[in-house]
């Protein structure tokens, strides 16, 4: 359900609704992005892998991102919504080794 209201959101936002994190915006810088990169790939939801709520007690909700780069490596991005509005809170790569494991572990719950 969540991942369907997430993809939605993603499509349809309007990319003056996006913001950056200053934590975002400084892995950013130094993986080598652009915010529109990381735009586009959030909007481009047929590469999203996985899609995990996090409970925060701040306002909105929070989400964890897991979309596809390569057989080695994912990007992984945490990001906020709220009024219409998506705060990229960071972002940054990961091994796809990791993210198979943690699909492994979540099928034995």
């Amino acid at each position: 359900m969540d991942d369907d209201f997430v993809k939605h959101r993603l499509d349809e936002i309007e990319e003056e609704n996006i913001e950056f994190s200053k934590h975002a915006e400084d892995d950013i810088v130094i993986r080598g992005f652009s915010k529109e990169a990381v735009i586009n790939l959030l909007k481009d939801t047929k590469n999203i892998i996985n899609i995990k709520y996090q409970q925060d007690d701040k306002p909105g909700k929070k989400y964890k991102i897991w979309i596809e780069k390569s057989h080695k490596y994912n990007f992984v991005a945490v990001i906020n919504i709220l009024n219409g509005k998506l705060r990229v809170v960071t972002f940054h790569l990961e091994s796809a080794k990791r993210m198979k494991r943690l699909k492994e572990w979540l099928e034995k719950k």
